[in-house]
């Protein structure tokens, strides 16, 4: 009778946080129907239209949790096919692939099985960055930057259980080649040997509608022109959703980057319009629970 008794506070308690969540992320017309009051932002398809021109692109992001491990899980974040091109530069930048992934355990450790085996407790998550076919060039010029591959290996301070906020520190390896379409060649290689340190500051609000961004990598870098440079690249973006048509957000963005390769100053304004909008509360908020 016991157990029956704690199995049903148990339901209904579950079942009053899920209304509740529900009720947090939606509103009541007049008539009664629900309308959505904040967004998961790392789940859509989207148009884009500013000063880099106009573009497209997707992100996902999931989490993978163990049966046998509840405390564990791993947060994957991917950007998929994102290209925008004209604009004021006549600048073309896209990206094949990607990726984020973060393992994030409630008591992160590492067991070190030599002698007797001992449990050392660590104060941040690890992970790791992936990408592939990253470009950079210019409508009508015969040159573009190709990035053929870039991986990096991350710890994460803030140790969060959710994708809303990280204080990534990292070593990133990259391999970089110059494009020439004209004569259909390959001009300077550049090749990043684990030498460049990488900081990644993240936050999203509660409810999706604001989200802030900084990127720093500096280090030095191999070039098969000029051997070794030392290479800065700093990027910021703020994001805010401005309003929602029949739920899909539209928000207006800004960002900021400098290169020292070419010593290149990039600022960019505009909108981004959600075409498919994914909303999932127990995603952004606690993938534990």
């Amino acid at each position: 009778m016991g157990a029956t008794k704690a199995a049903v506070i148990f339901a209904s308690t579950a079942l009053c946080a899920t209304a509740h969540a529900d009720t947090e992320c939606t509103q009541k017309t007049s008539s009664g129907d629900r309308f959505a009051t904040c967004f998961d932002i790392g789940n859509r398809l989207f148009l884009v239209a500013g000063t880099e021109g106009v573009g497209a692109g997707a992100r996902v992001r999931h989490v993978v949790r163990f049966d046998d491990e509840p405390d564990l899980v791993w947060k994957l974040d991917h950007d998929l096919l994102s290209v925008s091109a004209g604009g004021f530069g006549g600048r073309v930048r896209g990206v094949a692939y990607s990726g984020r992934y973060l393992r994030h355990a409630r008591d992160g450790h590492v067991v070190l099985p030599l002698g007797v085996p001992k449990k050392i407790f660590l104060p941040f998550d690890i992970g790791a960055e992936a990408e592939v076919g990253r470009i950079r060039g210019r409508l009508g010029e015969p040159l573009t930057d190709l990035g053929v591959v870039r991986t990096a290996a991350l710890i994460d301070l803030s140790r969060s259980e959710s994708f809303r906020r990280r204080l990534v520190l990292g070593a990133v390896a990259r391999w970089d080649v110059e494009l020439d379409r004209d004569e259909l060649a390959v001009g300077e290689h550049v090749v990043d040997p684990f030498s460049t340190g990488l900081v990644n500051g993240y936050l999203e609000s509660e409810a999706g509608l604001t989200v802030a961004e900084l990127t720093i990598e500096a280090g030095t870098t191999w070039s098969s022109i000029d051997g070794w440079q030392p290479d800065l690249t700093a990027r910021v973006t703020l994001e805010r959703i401005l309003i929602a048509v029949n739920d899909l957000p539209v928000s207006i963005f800004a960002g900021a980057e400098y290169r020292s390769d070419g010593e290149e100053y990039l600022g960019e304004l505009g909108l981004r319009f959600a075409v498919v909008q994914r909303r999932d509360r127990r995603v952004i908020l606690s993938p534990l629970e």
